[in-house]
């Protein structure tokens, strides 16, 4: 994957594999993703969660319940969790994101955009029902 990140979108990256890893869950899913870009704290993409008028604290737990749920593994055995074809699309669709902005790297407002156009059922549907819909995001965005 040749995408460059952000800083702070490496650290979401980051954050999402170790959230899997955490919860035993073979693979990293956009569920994870979003859960990473909530947990990061004051930036761009709560800013813009904010200004759309989303409830992060609530999208935040549906998001935590949400990541419970998946399938699990437990024991020595179980291998770090790698990107699933759905996160992959996702960063994928940042990264066209980035450079249809004229950005030369991917940050973490394009993964939450992406997350809202391409997170597949359950994470675009959960932003959407939050009052986060893709126009409303690139709205802000200028």
């Amino acid at each position: 994957m040749d995408i460059q990140f952000t800083i702070k979108a490496q650290d979401a990256l980051g954050a999402s594999v170790r959230i899997a890893a955490a919860s035993g869950n073979p693979q990293v899913e956009p569920i994870h993703l979003l859960d990473s870009l909530l947990q990061l704290g004051p930036g761009i993409a709560t800013a813009l969660l904010d200004a759309v008028g989303a409830d992060t604290a609530a999208l935040a737990r549906e998001v935590r319940a949400k990541v419970e749920a998946l399938p699990s593994a437990q024991g020595s055995t179980v291998a770090q969790p790698s990107l699933n074809q759905p996160a992959l699309k996702v960063l994928n669709a940042a990264q066209s994101l980035a450079k249809e902005r004229g950005d030369e790297y991917v940050s973490t407002e394009h993964l939450l955009i992406a997350l809202a156009q391409d997170g597949g059922p359950g994470v675009s549907d959960m932003l959407a029902a939050a009052g986060v819909a893709d126009p409303d995001i690139q709205g802000w965005l200028g």
